[in-house]
């Protein structure tokens, strides 16, 4: 097959896949939420140079996935589709440049291997689906390090153009979410450096190119940025990034392994695969080991980093996804293709322990909230979080089947392989079962977790949407509040400040919404109103004398 045609199918293929109810789910406090509202308010201020929060300056974030945010907005309309779209968009070209690297570096198989062994993984497909920056920022950085790696594995004029096209794309990183796709992409590519520097020619040229088009793309937004605004937002992005990296995020931290952990189950099952790619290799090809041991230096060096950054989210490893898919292509292809090892018995095992964990966590978490959750209400000590669960959801039976459905498609994918020696059909039907599984939990699962988490407050502010009135929380973190009441600039300054909605003069009603647990405090405090409360929420108000 061409790969023109091949990639034209693998197109459909992920936008019939992906796209789906992206946008039947709200979206979730706070990254979500803060990202769609950024995009939404340059909509809303005609004004795409500065990024704002609550029509206040925003410094954790420069704009270019906001700016991606605001065009599928201006297609789609503001809503959820349109915050989740540019992932989906970013997550199929993901596929085809990989499928079309793949094919480059080995051949038509590979190319499919790879791309499978990232799309239908966890982490990777459910993220092309999120509203979240990283798959935006990742695509950047790994494009980045491809075009390095062809830059410092070619001679002539092409070097120079690779390193032109590296420049840019890790420019375009640090123009998504900041600096560090410098320092993992860089970092990377001068130890891989160092270590073939026997094997390896480059001009010099190749270096000032590939830094000078790095900070071209940067540079021009930051500096329209200091004419326009002064220098205030540089420094306090710069501050924000350095305090990132040394302090520990608010519940966010976690022990060393935390993202060894992560990537082991969210990378699942091309995690398990990957690790017999650290096993030597007989007859190795020069190009495949060449670029292995790049994803092998890129992957450690994101493992080291984000275990030693204090702070611990899921996502700050996703650039991992890339190193890891390809290690896993690699011993799916020698198994496959090349016919180079055999599918030993302790992949088989290690893949049913972790589907085995995936399916027990899904299913109990079901089971739990859906079927026992009498049980669960009297061990809870949080207030907030026992209301949360009293939520009224339902849940079918298919919501049950959904986490033992992994066990078994995995079951049946290891006796394929070693009982029948249906090799395709086994590994293909591993990895297709977390797509259906993970797709079944985005349908039926996901928005009735979201029903007890958050659907309560969400409720409320987009009941407030038509409302001449301010709307604000108290106690706690969010962004929900001004996108979901599609809260548009105020005429006077004071009332951003909340001590001002809760003790100065104010000209029309003010909405507060409070958990349970600090409820009493806030109304005897400033003497607040109560409307009512739900799942957790408690719903206040305050109106002008």
């Amino acid at each position: 097959m061409k790969s023109s045609k091949t990639i034209i199918l693998i197109a459909i293929a992920g936008f019939l896949i992906l796209l789906p109810f992206i946008g039947s789910i709200p979206l979730f406090d706070w990254d979500e939420v803060n990202f769609a509202e950024a995009a939404r308010e340059m909509i809303v201020r005609h004004n795409f140079s500065q990024v704002t929060i609550n029509f206040q300056p925003f410094f954790e974030k420069p704009p270019l996935f906001f700016w991606l945010q605001a065009v599928s907005m201006f297609l789609f309309g503001i809503n959820e589709f349109a915050a989740r779209f540019p992932n989906v968009l970013f997550g199929i070209l993901s596929l085809i440049l990989l499928y079309a690297w793949g094919r480059k570096m080995k051949d038509h198989y590979f190319g499919l291997i790879w791309m499978m062994c990232f799309g239908a993984s966890l982490l990777p497909f459910a993220y092309s689906q999120s509203g979240i920056i990283d798959p935006v920022f990742n695509f950047f950085i790994f494009t980045g390090v491809w075009f390095g790696y062809q830059s410092l594995s070619i001679q002539g004029s092409k070097q120079i153009m690779y390193a032109a096209f590296a420049g840019i794309s890790i420019g375009l990183s640090v123009l998504t979410k900041g600096p560090v796709g410098i320092i993992l992409s860089y970092l990377a590519l001068f130890i891989f450096l160092i270590i073939n520097y026997r094997k390896i020619r480059f001009k010099a040229a190749s270096v000032i190119v590939l830094v000078l088009a790095t900070l071209l793309l940067p540079f021009i937004w930051f500096g329209i940025e200091t004419i326009s605004n002064g220098t205030f937002f540089i420094r306090e992005f710069l501050s924000y990034q350095l305090r990132l990296l040394t302090t520990e995020d608010a519940g966010h931290g976690g022990p060393f392994y935390f993202h060894l952990v992560v990537l082991l189950i969210g990378m699942f099952p091309a995690s398990i695969l990957a690790i017999g790619a650290f096993r030597k290799e007989q007859n190795p090809e020069r190009a495949i080991i060449s670029f292995k041991q790049l994803m092998m230096i890129l992957f450690f060096i994101i493992l080291i980093i984000f275990s030693i950054v204090k702070t611990k989210i899921v996502h700050y490893s996703s650039l991992a996804y890339y190193p890891v898919s390809f290690l896993a292509a690699t011993v799916v292809y020698n198994f496959l293709v090349a016919k180079k090892i055999n599918f030993s018995k302790w992949f088989s095992w290690g893949l049913a322990l972790i589907g085995f964990i995936i399916s027990l966590v899904l299913s109990s978490v079901v089971l739990l909230f859906g079927r026992f959750r009498h049980l669960l209400l009297p061990l809870l000590k949080d207030p907030f979080a026992r209301e949360c669960l009293k939520a009224n959801v339902h849940w079918s039976v298919f919501d049950y089947l959904t986490g033992f459905m992994l066990i078994i498609f995995i079951i049946i994918a290891l006796i394929l392989i070693h009982k029948f020696k249906k090799n395709v059909a086994g590994i293909v039907l591993l990895f297709a079962s977390t797509i259906i599984i993970s797709k079944a939990a985005v349908i039926s699962i996901v928005p009735k977790i979201e029903q007890y988490t958050q659907h309560a407050a969400i409720e409320f502010y987009q009941g407030k949407q038509k409302e001449n009135c301010y709307v604000e929380v108290l106690g706690f973190k969010s962004y929900a509040q001004y996108f979901y009441t599609a809260k548009m600039p105020l005429t006077h300054i004071d009332f951003y400040n909340k001590d001002s909605l809760l003790i100065g003069n104010i000209d029309k009603t003010v909405y507060f919404v409070v958990r349970i647990t600090g409820a009493d405090a806030f109304k005897s405090k400033f003497k607040l109103d109560e409307l009512y409360s739900k799942n957790g929420f408690v719903f206040l108000k305050r109106e002008p004398k």
